[in-house]
């Protein structure tokens, strides 16, 4: 695969994380204001739980569109081996 491929596709994956953040941000939302009980307990953790997920996977995502994410750990760069 390359570069300028698997760019596009990094990016169509950030796009569509914040996508669903916005949408589990709105449903996250909806739940804080019903009636309080144990299913919206346990809606508020899942979702909370989901959108903490799909954020950093975001971040993640940014990190890496721009090259501010270091090597893999396999391949050297980032532990210092300049071999």
């Amino acid at each position: 695969m390359d570069h300028t491929s698997a760019h596009r596709r990094a990016s169509r994956a950030f796009w569509a994380c914040l996508m669903l953040a916005t949408a589990l941000t709105g449903a996250l939302s909806t739940l804080l204001r019903s009636d309080p009980g144990p299913g919206t307990a346990v809606g508020v953790a899942g979702i909370g739980l989901l959108l903490t997920a799909i954020l950093a996977l975001a971040a993640r995502l940014l990190l890496a569109l721009t090259g501010r994410l270091g090597g893999r750990a396999g391949d050297g760069e980032s532990r210092g081996d300049r071999s």
